[in-house]
């Protein structure tokens, strides 16, 4: 599986976060875009209708394991850190995330804008 094409597809059609480490609970929220860092190896990524630049977090990890051709797991050493499904996998009420992702995707050019957005924050 190619897990990066993969995730940006879902974001598209609804897909969730799910931060375990070190959180205790772990959270879980709807992503809204996601960028893939090469140098260092990690994913810079944001909820819908973030207010600013500071909305936009970092998720740094090791290694990426997939499961079931659904989930993508990341690793720093042998401790999971996050994982990233669809949201009909994911515990968040379905209807509401595909809502939200619906209204992220239909307005005021969101994608378009936001694909700069996200580009342009934490270099």
């Amino acid at each position: 599986m190619d897990y990066k094409k993969y995730i940006n597809e879902i974001v598209k059609t609804g897909a969730t976060l799910n931060l375990l480490e070190p959180l205790e609970p772990s959270i879980e929220v709807v992503l809204g875009s996601v960028v893939w860092l090469d140098n260092p190896v990690a994913l810079k990524w944001c909820t819908p209708f973030p207010q600013h630049q500071g909305h936009v977090h970092i998720l740094d990890y090791d290694s990426v394991k997939t499961e079931w051709d659904r989930d993508v797991l990341f690793f720093r050493g042998d401790v999971m850190v996050a994982g990233i499904t669809t949201s009909i996998e994911s515990g968040l009420n379905t209807d509401k995330v595909l809502e939200v992702v619906a209204e992220w995707l239909s307005k005021h050019n969101n994608v378009e804008k936001h694909a700069r957005f996200l580009e342009d924050a934490i270099q």
